[in-house]
């Protein structure tokens, strides 16, 4: 098949056409560096109401996109999404030519002297809030200046249909409240009427709670919340208790929560406590990923609660260099308390794979050779999982060790990679693995579908190039397949995932968090 750049001119400009000629057309990919060139023409028709025109565009690529924002028919888009730091001309123009937006994903740049006025400053014309009627899922990105929670503030409050909201506060940890004005994203913490949002789902990425620990909690309804994200976030102690006080409360209906703090230094046992409290309050959870740093596992009581409703389980201890797994009879009583469970993530036992350059292909799970005690712990959790008939599929937390003749062992809890050059060895080793896992727990009548080997990544460190499957170590995809060997028998392979979304169930989505 050609490729689109290679198609003559007069193609791509009548590929261009047939998209403007759909009455429906919501979202228009542009990837070319040359789209003015060929589609200026057809974005700008005298019939669309817009009259053609010439602009100079710099090199600024937020410069280019609010020309073309501008360029489309009004109030067409319904989704914005940046990860770039946007001047707040560039917000307003958006919410005015687009009026139909419903997902917002924004960074609104710093004000300084530089800038224009912040965005509270000039919506203090009652003219924009009527603006953002329309927008249901918002996510902002918070910083140190106060001007990133005003603006988050009036984004919130001008926003009456806001269901979803994700407060991101990036590579640094961003205060909740800020310290000199005491204003959080919600408003101010010393107003004595605050306004209640009635939110379905909440994300805290890299937020800092150490102040003011119990404020967030005063902004919910929590009848409404459904899916409530905590990750990365600092001083979460408080806030796990004040939030588990609320769902005592019958009338909620917490179904998904997922929790991932912030690098620590050592284990913290309340930590701990306050996350299976806040499990044991919740009723009927049916997806979580509970993620204790350096502490102890959770046990299995709180999740035995919940075994009527979990879909969905990842129990994590990413921060930790040994890895601690589970111990399969626990895993064993969580298994046959949640019947429904369709998705699974966790630590497992070490497995030795030996040198790379054997490629594992010597690696059989029933062989009664090995170390014994590698062998018993990871056998007796995969015995764990092939017991429950429903399960779709797992996702291994913990990589097997390869010997690399590194000094250091690579693994996602230390921050060391691969070399380039044991790319494509470690393709072989690690689809040979998952052919033996998938092999073991078919003959014990598993209906395990999808395997993951893929870390909850906490370090960030240079990733090596992609192998010819489309994996980039340390995280691998595979589903169960079969094939027929020479003799003419059929038997079960491991056949590697390149495209996620495609060849795997939405319901597995706990194969893909990054955290």
């Amino acid at each position: 098949m050609a490729a689109f750049l290679s198609l003559p001119i007069e193609m791509k400009e009548n590929v261009f056409a047939f998209i403007r000629q759909m009455p429906r057309m919501t979202t228009i990919c542009l990837a070319w560096r040359e789209w003015r060139k060929l589609m200026a023409s057809k974005l700008i028709h005298i019939r669309r109401g817009v009259q053609g025109h010439g602009m100079p565009c710099d090199k600024d690529v937020e410069t280019v996109v609010q020309f073309l924002i501008g360029a489309l028919p009004r109030n067409n888009l319904v989704m914005f999404s940046s990860e770039l730091a946007l001047r707040t001309s560039f917000v307003l123009n958006l919410v005015q030519c687009h009026q139909t937006l419903r997902t917002l994903n924004v960074q609104i740049r710093s004000a300084d002297s530089r800038s224009p006025p912040g965005l509270t400053t000039i919506a203090d014309a009652e003219w924009i809030s009527p603006l953002l009627d329309n927008i249901t899922t918002l996510s902002i990105w918070l910083g140190t200046n106060g001007s990133f929670h005003r603006s988050s503030n009036f984004l919130i409050r001008s926003a009456p249909k806001l269901r979803e909201l994700t407060l991101k506060g990036g590579e640094r940890v961003a205060p909740f409240v800020h310290r000199d004005r005491l204003l959080s994203p919600f408003g101010h913490v010393n107003l004595g009427d605050p306004q209640t949002l009635r939110l379905s789902r909440l994300a805290l990425v890299a937020i800092d709670f150490t102040e003011h620990t119990t404020t967030l909690v005063k902004y919910l309804d929590m009848s409404y919340l459904q899916n409530h994200r905590i990750i990365r976030c600092r001083s979460i102690l408080h806030l796990l208790a004040a939030l588990a006080t609320q769902l005592t409360d019958a009338s909620c209906d917490l179904r998904s929560f997922d929790v991932c703090p912030t690098r620590v230094p050592t284990a913290d046992e309340e930590l701990v406590c306050a996350i299976e409290g806040l499990i044991e309050n919740a009723h009927g959870l049916r997806n979580t990923w509970v993620d204790v740093g350096k502490g102890r596992l959770t046990g299995p009581s709180p999740i035995q609660q919940h075994g009527a409703s979990l879909r969905n389980l990842a129990l994590c201890k990413a921060q930790d260099s040994d890895m601690l797994h589970i111990c399969a009879m626990d895993l064993t009583s969580m298994l046959e308390a949640s019947p429904l469970l369709k998705g699974l993530a966790l630590n497992l036992g070490p497995v030795d794979l030996g040198d790379i350059k054997d490629l594992s292909i010597e690696f059989d799970l029933d062989s009664p050779d090995g170390t014994a005690t590698c062998k018993t712990n990871f056998v007796a959790t995969l015995d764990a999982i092939a017991s429950h008939h429903r399960l779709q599929a797992l996702r291994m937390l913990t990589l097997p060790i390869i010997d690399y003749g590194y000094a250091t062992n690579p693994t996602a809890s230390n921050g060391t990679a691969i070399e380039d050059s044991h790319v494509y060895m470690t393709q072989i080793t690690m689809l040979n693995f998952a052919t033996e896992i998938f092999r073991y727990l078919y003959k014990r009548g598993s209906t395990i579908k999808y395997l993951a080997v893929a870390p909850a990544c906490i370090h960030e460190f240079t990733r090596p190039k992609k192998d010819e499957n489309g994996h980039q170590w340390p995280w691998y995809y595979y589903v169960r397949s079969r094939t027929v060997d020479v003799r003419g028998m059929q038997e079960v392979v491991a056949l590697p995932a390149t495209y996620l979304r495609e060849e795997m169930p939405v319901d597995a989505q706990i194969l893909f968090h990054p955290f």
